[in-house]
């Protein structure tokens, strides 16, 4: 297989064709004609570069203060109204990826024939496309003013730096608007690709360098790659990109959408499951509101059940005058309580003559208690049941902890 190019030169008016030209990489004409191109048996094409008429597109450097692709896109617009004479709304602007200096080329054409432009490649193109204008295609020196008979006058640009400018000078208006030129860019030379039948042969009395024919398909299919993706994405991203996703994926539309109501199937459980799981989380903090209310009566206002619980102990220590007793012990059996969420506490009091804690708990069986008890055993816990009875909620225990002796 044979790796090409397709060059394809834009018309100016929508209901012209397409002319389009396939080249190999040595810039051999594979192939040629007008409207759907036809590739050779055995050619594939690497990439397509759509040729604009320099005169329907207009092309700026311009620096854009944005930190993201995207925030440059919606800067662009902005930027390139003083520059243009048609209003924002009937054009489609596009910028292209920053360079070294921060500078953007960004291109602008009519939305309309943008459209009939991009429906065609749509049809007619191998991704990825690139847009370049016709003065694009020429390569001028440092300080040079490159000029080429193009559809209906001179197409020219202009290097000098970091400053790169293109534009086109219609026939009809090149006795006044090409002095213009030169008297604004001051070109250390000039330099004319030869036409037909020798056209301009003087400008004004200038008398530029000629060089060989301008072949706007064989300076396309000879641009560097890296240099056709530094220019403005015109006719989208899509077209511009190496793969068609949206094409590629469309078998998969189908198991997309299954996979998607799976996905929603599954996202419903976990709400139902959240919901339910918010519940007890409620239910359990207005246990340990009540739980706290029966233990410290004299509370008007709990906020936080374990803060204030805390805040109590320190002053029970420090009424006890140093005994740290009920702090310890309770530390000690919250500890463990947290490792039993399957029995809630229902009160703890403190019994200061034992000393020990007496504790109200619920639980669904009589096993949980006899693993608590292991648990508190392990932590240096003596835990002595006080008696049990079966209730609607479950089994209301009573019991007390003590320091094991």
């Amino acid at each position: 297989m044979v790796s090409a190019r397709l060059v394809i030169l834009l018309p100016g008016t929508p209901d012209a064709s397409l002319r389009w030209t396939v080249c190999s990489p040595y810039g051999d004409v594979l192939g040629a004609g007008e409207g759907t191109p036809v590739l050779p048996a055995g050619v594939t094409v690497a990439a397509t570069i759509a040729v604009m008429p320099q005169e329907l597109v207009h092309l700026r450097q311009i620096s854009l203060p944005a930190r993201t692709e995207r925030a440059a896109q919606q800067a662009a617009p902005f930027a390139m109204e003083e520059h243009l004479a048609a209003p924002l709304e009937t054009q489609r602007i596009v910028c292209g990826p920053a360079g070294a200096d921060g500078q953007r080329l960004v291109a602008a054409i009519g939305k309309e024939l943008a459209q009939v432009w991009q429906a065609s490649l749509e049809k007619a193109a191998a991704r990825p496309v690139f847009a370049v204008s016709q003065a694009m295609l020429l390569d001028p020196a440092d300080g040079e003013l490159a000029m080429a008979p193009g559809d209906s006058g001179l197409v020219w640009r202009y290097r000098s730096g970091s400053l790169d400018m293109t534009g086109a000078i219609p026939e009809e208006f090149h006795q006044l608007l090409f002095p213009a030129l030169m008297d604004a860019l001051q070109p250390d030379k000039v330099t004319l690709a030869a036409g037909q039948d020798g056209e301009y042969r003087s400008l004004h009395g200038i008398e530029p360098y000629r060089t060989g024919p301008f072949d706007p398909v064989q300076a396309a299919a000879g641009m560097d790659l890296a240099l056709l993706a530094g220019l403005p994405p015109v006719f989208g991203a899509r077209l511009a990109a190496s793969v068609d996703w949206i094409s590629l994926f469309k078998p998969w539309r189908r198991v997309a959408a299954l996979a998607g109501l799976t996905l929603c199937l599954a996202l419903a459980g976990i709400a139902v499951e959240a919901a339910w799981l918010s519940g007890e989380s409620r239910r359990l903090e207005d246990s340990a509101q009540t739980a706290f209310a029966e233990a410290f009566p004299d509370v008007r206002r709990i906020v936080n059940p374990r803060v204030q619980l805390a805040q109590r102990l320190r002053e029970v220590e420090a009424v006890e005058g140093g005994s740290d007793t009920f702090l310890t012990l309770a530390g000690a059996l919250a500890g463990v309580m947290e490792d039993a969420p399957q029995i809630d506490v229902i009160a703890v009091r403190f019994q200061a003559d034992d000393p020990a804690l007496s504790v109200t708990a619920r639980y669904n069986d009589y096993s949980d208690f006899e693993i608590l008890r292991a648990a508190a055993e392990t932590a240096g816990i003596v835990l002595d049941d006080a008696g049990a009875r079966q209730g609607a909620d479950g089994i209301e225990a009573e019991f007390t902890a003590r320091w094991r002796e």
